[in-house]
């Protein structure tokens, strides 16, 4: 065992009792859909300006139809206003509001003709003003799909 710090999420496979099912979700949502490894640290908290519908959920404890309208809502709204948004506005412990530190960057590419397409991730950490780092980078991601026909 590494006994330390897991570097990617798919590293939770390798524990004992991690199923695919149990990681990629059978029927629903995974445990790669809830956790991550990138934070700020131990004082680092989730960010309702970024966490998905099925985090907000867990955080908040909110239904799934209200955790939708949220994420929906966010979107048309302003950093000062954001809060207001969420039961309990700022007052929420254990979140933030603010901008993101860590992000992920996805790119997909797609050939007009062979039906081909290739994504690339990658994880990105601001440092300072127009300053990152590369945390992850995934090359070769095949098998995403079609391009949308419109």
């Amino acid at each position: 065992a590494k006994d330390g710090p897991f570097d990617t999420l798919d590293e939770l496979l390798l524990v004992r009792g991690v199923t695919p099912a149990l990681f990629y979700g059978q029927g629903g949502a995974g445990l790669r859909d809830l956790f991550t490894v990138y934070s700020a640290g131990s004082s680092s908290s989730p960010n309702l300006l970024t966490a998905s519908a099925l985090v907000i959920r867990a955080i908040l404890g909110i239904d799934a139809e209200m955790a939708e309208d949220l994420v929906r809502r966010r979107a048309d709204a302003t950093s000062t206003d954001l809060a207001s948004l969420f039961p309990g506005g700022a007052n929420v412990r254990g979140v933030n509001f603010g901008l993101p530190t860590v992000i992920t960057v996805e790119s997909i590419g797609y050939l007009t003709v062979g039906g081909i397409s290739r994504r690339i991730s990658a994880v990105v950490q601001r440092q300072g003003v127009g300053g990152f780092r590369f945390l992850r980078w995934q090359d070769r991601y095949e098998g995403i799909g079609s391009p949308d026909p419109s």
